[in-house]
C-alpha cells in the first residue's frame, strides 16, 4: 500500500493544504507592475471608507497590475485599487479592491493578513514604448491601465504599510474575530528599473465589484516598475495592530 503524505499544515484541507505551510519566506525576481497615480473626488473616496476604521489621507488613489509570475512558492499575477488611509497615528494604504489569479495565493492573502482577494484573468504586457494591463472578472473588464513612457510623473503615494481589515466569520453567522493588520514589504524590495509616463484607466463593475463610482478616472501620471520582491521573516508576515468588535474599536484607533 502506498502510504499517503500528510502535511502539518496550518490551513485546510489537511491532507492537501491550500496555502504553502510556511508561506513567508518567498521571493519574486523580476516582478514587474504597472502603477497609475490618479485623482479622485473625495466625498466617493470617503465613502468607500464609511464601514471602515479609517479615514482618507488626500484625494488620490492607485491602480495597479503586478506580475509575480516569477514566485515559485505560488505564481500569480496581481491587481488592485489602494486608498491612503489615515489610522489612528498610522499612514498606510487600504486595499479596497483586489484580484489574482491563483487560489492558493488569494486564499494565503485573504487567511492570514485580510486582502480582500478575489479571482480575476489578468494581464500586463510591456510595449516599446509603454505597458498595457487589464482585470477580467466573470467576464466584466474592471481594470484596464494604457500607459505611454513619455517621462511625465506625479508625487509618488504613501500606500505602505499595507492596513488590511481581517475578519474572520463564525460557524453561525457572526463574526469571530475582526482586527486591523498592517504588513510593510517594502523595505526589502530591489528596484532595477522605473519608468514613467502618462496613462488611461477605465473602470468596470459587477453588482460585487463596484469600481467604476471612482470614475472617470483622472490620471496624474503612471509608472513601470521592474524589481525583486522579497518577503522575509521580517516583513513578509503581518502584525495585529487593532482588534475590532462589532459596534467600534477595542484597542489602538478609537
Amino acid at each position: 500500500m502506498t502510504r499517503i503524505p500528510l502535511h502539518n499544515a496550518n490551513n485546510m484541507p489537511l491532507q492537501a493544504p491550500l496555502i504553502p505551510d510556511p508561506f513567508v519566506p518567498y521571493e519574486c525576481p523580476g516582478n514587474r507592475s504597472l502603477n497609475a497615480i490618479c485623482q479622485g473626488d473625495p466625498a466617493v473616496l470617503g465613502q468607500y471608507l464609511e464601514n471602515t476604521p479609517f479615514t482618507l489621507a488626500g484625494d488620490r488613489f492607485l491602480v495597479y497590475v503586478s506580475d509575480f509570475t516569477n514566485c515559485r512558492k505560488a505564481p500569480f499575477m496581481d491587481a488592485g485599487i489602494v486608498i491612503p488611509v489615515r489610522f489612528g497615528d498610522r499612514e498606510g494604504g487600504y486595499f479596497l479592491f483586489e484580484y489574482e489569479d491563483n487560489d492558493a495565493a488569494i486564499a494565503a492573502g485573504r487567511d492570514l493578513w485580510g486582502y480582500p482577494k478575489k479571482f480575476g484573468t489578468i494581464d500586463l504586457t510591456e510595449r516599446t514604448n509603454g505597458a498595457t494591463a487589464s482585470v477580467v472578472r466573470h467576464g466584466v473588464p474592471l481594470i484596464t491601465i494604457d500607459c505611454t513612457f513619455d517621462g511625465t510623473q506625479a508625487e509618488p503615494l504613501k500606500t505602505t504599510p499595507h492596513l488590511n481589515i481581517h475578519i474572520q466569520p463564525a460557524p453561525d453567522g457572526k463574526i469571530l474575530n475582526k482586527r486591523v493588520i498592517a504588513r510593510d514589504t517594502s523595505p526589502d524590495f530591489q528596484m532595477t528599473s522605473c519608468r514613467w509616463g502618462t496613462a488611461a484607466v477605465s473602470l468596470g463593475a459587477l453588482a460585487t465589484d463596484p469600481l467604476s463610482p471612482l470614475g472617470p478616472v483622472r490620471v496624474l501620471a503612471a509608472n513601470y516598475v521592474i524589481g525583486d520582491f522579497f518577503a522575509t521573516e521580517q516583513n513578509g508576515w503581518g502584525k495585529t495592530i487593532a482588534d475590532l468588535v462589532t459596534n467600534g474599536i477595542a484597542a489602538e484607533g478609537a
